[in-house]
């Protein structure tokens, strides 16, 4: 069984991609947005999801601190970005992530992503 790692500080939206993870046959983690690399180093997961927020500087710090770790620095990122635009979906390519997905999450859209990654 594949594990993901869901960080956010927004308990709400871990809980959504957390069900429909669980449902899907994944084991689901979840983490508080500053709590991702200790998280990701206790848990060793498959694929990191972690709420990106395009305007907050802790964010991209975490993609960083993740890809400068020898543990974590080939395990996928996906970003959830509030953001529809193209260039801010390039923006989170350019700082690390491998996969993107806009709020409000669709479920199918989701589940075909995390596919993608874990392959």
């Amino acid at each position: 069984m594949r594990t993901v790692l869901i960080a956010s500080d927004h308990a709400t939206g871990r809980e959504l991609v957390r069900v429909a993870l669980e449902h899907s046959g994944y084991t689901v983690h979840e983490a508080a947005a500053n709590e991702a690399v200790s998280s990701a180093h206790q848990i060793q997961p498959d694929l990191i999801i972690l709420d990106w927020h395009i305007k907050v500087t802790e964010t991209p710090s975490i993609i960083v601190e993740i890809r400068r770790d020898p543990q974590l620095a080939d395990v996928p990122v996906m970003a959830l970005i509030a953001s529809t635009l193209q260039a801010d979906h390039d923006r989170a390519i350019s700082a690390g992530f491998n996969g993107c997905l806009s709020k409000p999450i669709h479920l199918h859209s989701l589940r075909k992503e995390v596919e993608r990654l874990l392959r």
